[in-house]
């Protein structure tokens, strides 16, 4: 699965949400459960 976009903040104020393609269906989903598979050093400081 690949993040394809930031979610809208009011969705939920106390946590980051992000936009995901699955199924062909653009899911939002909390950002605390992905863990990368690929990045670099960059991503691992965000």
């Amino acid at each position: 699965m690949n993040v394809t976009g930031m979610s809208d903040e009011e969705l939920c104020p106390h946590e980051m949400f992000v936009d995901i393609e699955w199924s062909g269906r653009a899911v939002a989903v909390s950002l605390e459960l992905l863990k990368p598979v690929k990045f670099d050093r960059k991503t691992v400081e965000a």
